[in-house]
């Protein structure tokens, strides 16, 4: 077991696309001695691409997220994740990406939509992130929750994105009850239920704030900012302020009461002109972040790094070496070990690089190039040369460092 999943992960590591691929690269003596003498592996032989998709279809997929939880925790107890942070609470995105889609059910889990102008029928699947982003372009990958259909008539109700939020917020809470989070996301999450759960759990929340969304706060919102003057003919200090060719506008303590939320929130609206000169929402969030004026690009900037689990996460895992979204294998066990072993995979590659071991200047790679000298490396003869090498670095412990 203990090989077989090692030669999963190593297949996702070196950047393999698919298990043809897998069987064509490092089906060879070379590795074989490789993995027995570097990691301790007895193997007769390597594992063909088959014989790996059969424990894919087998192995529960929590047991590999009980592997990666273990990784984090190691990670946070060794402060190894500072520049996670934002100021003392840790910066997690939540975001939800498309995996697979076909013209045909492929399982009784596949969530389905009507599609295009002839209404199509198609069927797929999508699976709910939560990422550990940095301001320096990483994105780890925390927990994730698949978006499926516990099967039946396909007349009943379908899991949805937001479903899975929160079972997936409820799952972050269990494993790390005492974490100072802030949690981004888009505007699928200003909702009553979001806010509770994260008052509830001491959680900071900067989430987007969509026009048509939450109207009445919109319009506390504007009434307070366009507040004639009092009684006296004054009155306090506009919360606005332009910055560049941007009029920034917030109010802190509007109230809101949803389903299971009776509270406050915090909205920042961003306004630009636009060709004629009249002034258009540019963005606006949500938050239980206290806003004042020195305050407002910190947290513009801090919104948008939310974008950072499509651009750091899905885009660089789909299209460029992790081949996400190929089908390893049709069962749809085995597609939710795959995602879950490029999860892991993604996390050490982004470890290896930023320690770069043997100062091979890592980070100023390609990620094609990368892959190409790890699979490099996974397919040289042992020689003398390279057992001095292992020996002198084996041991050894190398600091994560900060591109900053």
């Amino acid at each position: 077991m203990a090989a077989l999943l090692w030669v999963s992960l190593l297949a996702m590591l070196s950047g393999q696309e698919s298990r043809n691929q897998f069987n064509e690269n490092l089906f060879t003596q070379e590795t074989k001695t490789i993995l027995e003498r570097m990691f301790g592996l007895t193997l007769p032989s390597i594992p063909h691409g088959d014989t790996l998709a059969h424990l894919w279809k087998k192995l529960p997929p929590e047991e590999l997220e009980k592997l990666r939880l273990a990784m984090v925790y190691r990670l946070l107890r060794s402060r190894c994740l500072e520049r996670f942070r934002y100021g003392k609470r840790y910066i997690l995105a939540l975001d939800g990406t498309e995996i697979y889609r076909w013209k045909e059910r492929h399982c009784e889990h596949c969530l389905y939509a009507a599609c295009g102008p002839d209404k199509e029928l198609q069927f797929y699947h999508r699976v709910l992130e939560i990422k550990l982003i940095s301001q320096d372009g990483f994105a780890i990958s925390l927990l994730s929750e698949f978006i499926e259909n516990e099967g039946g008539k396909p007349d009943e109700k379908q899991d949805c994105e937001l479903k899975a939020a929160y079972r997936l917020l409820g799952r972050l809470k269990k494993h790390f009850p005492q974490l100072k989070v802030i949690l981004l996301a888009d505007g699928l999450y200003p909702k009553g239920p979001v806010f509770r759960l994260c008052e509830d759990a001491r959680w900071k929340y900067l989430f987007v704030l969509q026009d048509k969304v939450l109207s009445t706060v919109w319009e506390d919102f504007e009434a307070l900012t366009n507040m004639p003057l009092n009684a006296l003919g004054v009155k306090d200090k506009d919360p606005v302020k332009w910055i560049e060719n941007k009029l920034y506008r917030w109010v802190n303590h509007l109230s809101y009461q949803g389903e299971n939320f009776d509270g406050q929130v915090n909205v920042m609206d961003i306004l630009k002109a636009d060709e004629t000169g009249e002034l258009k929402r540019s963005r606006g969030y949500i938050t239980n972040l206290l806003l004042s004026e020195d305050k407002l690009l910190k947290i513009e900037n801090l919104a948008q790094q939310r974008w950072k689990v499509e651009n750091q996460g899905f885009d660089v895992q789909k299209r460029h070496g992790y081949a996400l979204e190929h089908v390893w294998c049709r069962d749809s066990n085995a597609m939710k070990v795959v995602y879950l072993l490029i999860q892991i995979a993604h996390l050490l590659n982004q470890l290896m690089i930023r320690a770069d071991l043997l100062e091979l200047k890592l980070e100023k790679l390609s990620l094609k190039s990368f892959f190409k000298l790890f699979l490099q490396a996974l397919t040289q003869s042992w020689t003398r040369k390279l057992q001095q090498n292992w020996d002198a670095v084996k041991n050894k412990q190398f600091q994560w460092r900060d591109s900053s």
